[in-house]
């Protein structure tokens, strides 16, 4: 599967990449945000013993009818090649109705940035199947649901979520603590899972709230 944007051929390229940079390390403190976080937890289900401990952020258990609506459109928007349409889009998905008004007259800018990022049709399937590969499908082995009950329970788990989340409401972080929490019960060598859940904040915390998100890292 040459090209494949599915998160265990992220993990794989992910640990090809670290093992490369820093030869003389063991194993890896993994900190992802959105999908970011759910590849560092399929890199940890793949490989536990080079993961030492994961921080995730903006990481549910699954999507309520909103993140399912919203992903939709997303694909939708992308195949269209509507670049600006999924930008608004990602922007009112992504950040809190405070930060959004404080900085609304940013907004076309940053939209305008996105679209640049993506100047030719090529560039925006290649994102139009990012989504699509990693999107959880039903009997997949990938979805954060399956990968949590399978993640080795001596890796420390730490989430984070925003309080205005909705693409990953703070209900399915909850939802994912209690399946981690609940598999480690009965095992001696588990180790512990933090849930912290930051208010007033949207999906994109390590950017409406970069320091508070910081410290929950330290």
């Amino acid at each position: 599967m040459e090209g494949s944007f599915a998160l265990e051929y992220q993990a794989a390229r992910l640990i090809r990449v670290l093992e490369f940079s820093f030869p003389d390390e063991q194993s890896f403190d993994l900190i992802g945000f959105s999908l970011g976080g759910r590849v560092a937890l399929a890199t940890a289900c793949l490989y536990p013993r080079k993961v030492s401990s994961l921080h995730l952020t903006g990481v549910g258990c699954s999507r309520d009818a909103f993140g399912i609506v919203v992903l939709r459109a997303w694909e939708h928007l992308l195949e269209t090649n509507n670049m600006s349409g999924f930008g608004w889009s990602a922007l009112s998905a992504s950040y809190s109705s405070s930060f959004l008004l404080r900085n609304v007259d940013q907004l076309p800018s940053w939209v305008e940035q996105l679209e640049a990022e993506f100047p030719n049709r090529a560039s925006v399937s290649a994102l139009h199947r990012l989504i699509v590969d990693t999107c959880d499908r039903d009997g997949d082995e990938y979805t954060v649901a399956e990968m949590a009950l399978r993640l080795d329970s001596s890796i420390p788990v730490t989430l984070v979520v925003g309080g205005q989340d909705c693409l990953a409401p703070p209900s399915s972080v909850q939802q994912l603590a209690f399946i981690l929490l609940h598999r480690r019960q009965n095992e001696t060598s588990s180790s512990s899972v933090k849930s912290t859940t930051i208010l007033h904040t949207g999906h994109a915390v390590p950017i409406e709230q970069r320091s508070t998100w910081c410290r929950t890292i330290l």
